[in-house]
C-alpha cells in the first residue's frame, strides 16, 4: 500500500484467492473444547473471528509474527498442552 502511495505505480488488476485456514494442535486428540490458547497473525485471527467466538469462545488469543510462526510457538510449548494454531 505505501508502494501505491510513493511511487507512480498504478493498480491495473485484482485477483480473488479463496483463503483456507486450518486448525493446529500440538496434542493429539484435542478436542475443540479443552483447547485455551490459539496462536496465529493478527490478519488471521481477525479472518477467523467469527468462527474463533463460535467456535472456541474461551480460548484465549495471542498475535504471532506470521502463521509460521504461531506453528512454531505451539510446538516449543507443547508440553504445556491446550494449545492451537492457525
Amino acid at each position: 500500500m505505501d508502494q501505491l502511495y510513493e511511487t507512480r505505480a498504478k493498480v491495473i488488476g485484482e485477483v480473488y484467492l479463496n483463503i483456507s485456514h486450518n486448525l493446529i494442535a500440538a496434542t493429539p486428540h484435542l478436542n475443540l473444547s479443552q483447547i485455551e490458547h490459539v496462536y496465529s497473525h493478527p490478519q488471521a485471527l481477525q479472518q477467523c473471528s467469527q468462527w474463533l467466538r463460535s467456535n472456541i469462545p474461551n480460548a484465549k488469543l495471542h498475535e504471532a509474527s506470521s502463521t509460521a510462526n504461531a506453528v512454531e510457538l505451539v510446538i516449543a510449548k507443547a508440553k504445556e498442552g491446550k494449545l492451537a494454531c492457525f
